[in-house]
């Protein structure tokens, strides 16, 4: 049986992300006023680069069967990985402590099961991949009232269409389509591309409303 031919631009986008990403880190660094800001700043730009290297990672290079396996397991790990290191901002810096921590106590808890589970078992089903997902990304929703008053109307404005953006991939995904160019660009590269669109919208949230002085 003929093995399909994945498109040409499988991992590249991802690649070009892991590329930048680095630069995303320092900048973030640099811009950060406290201790607070110092530490998730690191753990946000590291979450960055562990979700766009491993991806790149699995995708591009033409891995033999049990390296496949093994970047795979990495890959989907990382993913959870990043969702947790991506609320650090917001849970240690925007929210109030007393919010904050429980919240990022519940996201990491959720995120390391999720990863355990893609590690022992890489072939879970598509809806369960987005169930799970989707339920450790929309986790803030229990604090959304604080996080709106934290960012005010626009900061929020951009949060939510990062989780859009990052819903919308991980639901095209699951389904396989559309996959408009299947030779160059299918329904995988749309859902790199949309992981790529919520990071930067995430990036702005973190760099102009929670590091910044945007909020409000």
């Amino acid at each position: 049986m003929a093995i399909a031919e994945r498109p040409r631009l499988r991992g590249y986008f991802h690649l070009a992300a892991a590329m930048v990403a680095p630069l995303g880190l320092v900048w973030l660094v640099l811009r950060a006023n406290s201790p607070a800001e110092d530490a998730t700043a690191a753990v946000f730009g590291a979450g960055m680069i562990t979700l766009f290297v491993a991806s790149s990672a699995y995708h591009i290079p033409p891995w033999p069967p049990k390296g496949k396996g093994i970047a795979r397991r990495l890959d989907h790990a990382a993913i959870f990985f990043f969702v947790a290191a991506a609320y650090t901002p917001f849970c240690m810096v925007a929210l109030p402590l007393t919010w904050g921590i429980p919240l990022l106590a519940a996201v990491g808890s959720l995120a390391l099961v999720g990863a355990v589970v893609k590690v022992c078992w890489p072939g879970t089903p598509p809806l369960i991949n987005l169930a799970m997902y989707l339920a450790v990304g929309w986790a803030a929703l229990v604090a959304a009232p604080v996080i709106a008053l934290e960012l005010g109307a626009y900061g929020m404005l951009m949060l939510v269409g990062a989780g859009l953006a990052f819903s919308a991939g991980g639901v095209i995904h699951a389904q396989g389509r559309p996959n408009p160019l299947p030779r160059w660009f299918g329904h995988h590269e749309i859902f790199h591309a949309a992981t790529v669109v919520g990071t930067v919208m995430l990036f702005v949230v973190v760099d102009g409303w929670v590091f910044g002085s945007q909020a409000g």
